[in-house]
């Protein structure tokens, strides 16, 4: 369980109605978030940008929104494209995940968008993991094996499970702290859904934890909590009854979990031989690319020496400079086939002027980025 960690407000939301509405106070008073004028000189900075996460946990804001066009555009400009966020295998670093959020954010308003999207999950939204809990014989072994499991969703995110007197609690520990108040309410409403598809509607919160201290929304916090919820908490948490973790689900096969927590493991396994140090450099080189980073400011965001980046990337084989120009090399490519005129790209890429990207082009293709374009794009070798 997490332990009592500087201060936190507890109320029942349960008692609670939208501060908008007239004639209505809170039982403990409790401050309330405004909306989202100014998104981007409020949100805290993230220790690690590069870290990753399913892309399968985009797929319930895609589901709530409907429209998210915006959304994919940022998803498809730091690399990716349609068919990768449709890939269940697929990851997103966690800063790009966090702008496409931040654009839904200034879109719609709905500062509950995490709650929202955390309703709208579906048990095949975990894919392997929920295959393996469904088939589980009791709800504790399955909130067990998916603790085990749940690095498949997020890098740096561990969940446990600790039983004391008559309740037990399930909470989620970020590696990261400095996370938006969206991903808090998406990881407890989100867990709450689980809980209740496996449970048929039998499980009911005792008690919520979130990190963040300001309510977002107090009467939607009343509607999809219905109990007492503690801001301020040190780790995003959901307290239950103890008895409900003997719960047995309806046609689960247990004879099953053996094969799909093979699958389980084996993901695990490839998640760990992807997270090298170059694909770390990568994912921030292309984050940073417009702006631009040197190795130095590079190794301060992966908290290592310049001297300890640059032996490490020479362990494997390869230099920051190296990794730059590949990462430039693959999106120029992207962009000129997505009809992005060749002046554009020149900002894109981070170059200082044209004559700058001329040259890295020709020396990639053997052509001038116009040529190229002219005569329609080929297998780049």
């Amino acid at each position: 369980m997490c332990g009592a960690v500087g201060p936190s407000t507890a109320f029942n939301a349960s008692d609670m109605t939208s501060p908008s509405s007239p004639g209505t106070e809170t039982a403990t008073p409790v401050p309330t978030r405004k909306s989202p004028e100014i998104l981007g000189q409020s949100l805290p900075r993230m220790l690690d940008p590069t870290s990753t996460m399913s892309v399968r946990m985009l797929w319930p804001f895609a589901r709530y929104l409907g429209d998210y066009e915006r959304e994919l555009a940022i998803f498809c400009e730091d690399g990716g494209d349609v068919g990768s966020f449709a890939d269940p295998d697929a990851r997103v670093s966690r800063d790009t995940a966090r702008r496409m959020a931040i654009a839904s954010l200034e879109k719609t308003g709905d500062m509950c968008l995490g709650l929202h999207a955390g309703e709208c999950v579906e048990l095949s939204d975990f894919g392997v993991p929920d295959q393996l809990t469904r088939n589980c014989s009791t709800l504790r072994e399955a909130i067990l094996l998916n603790a085990r499991y749940v690095r498949l969703q997020e890098d740096g995110l561990r969940c446990s499970l600790s039983e004391e007197g008559e309740t037990a609690t399930i909470a989620f520990h970020n590696e990261d702290p400095n996370r938006i108040w969206l991903v808090n309410e998406y990881q407890v409403a989100s867990t709450l859904k689980r809980l209740r598809l496996y449970t048929h509607g039998a499980a009911v919160p005792l008690e919520v934890h979130l990190r963040h201290t300001q309510v977002t929304d107090a009467g939607e916090y009343a509607r999809a909590f219905k109990c007492a919820v503690r801001m301020g908490a040190p780790c995003n948490a959901v307290v239950m009854s103890r008895e409900l973790l003997d719960f047995r689900a309806l046609r689960a096969n247990p004879n099953l979990v053996p094969a799909f927590e093979q699958r389980a493991a084996l993901a695990l396994e490839r998640l760990g031989r992807a997270g090298s140090l170059v694909d770390k450099v990568r994912q921030l080189v292309r984050a940073e690319l417009e702006r631009g980073l040197n190795i130095t400011e590079a190794a301060e965001r992966l908290h290592l020496s310049e001297t300890t980046l640059r032996r490490r990337l020479a362990e494997e084989g390869t230099t920051y400079r190296s990794i730059l120009d590949s990462v430039r090399r693959d999106l120029s490519f992207a962009h000129l086939a997505a009809g992005i005129e060749p002046g554009e790209v020149v900002f894109l890429l981070g170059y200082s002027n044209y004559n700058a990207f001329a040259r890295a082009f020709r020396r990639w293709t053997g052509t001038s980025p116009a040529d190229y374009v002219a005569r329609g794009p080929s297998q780049p070798g």
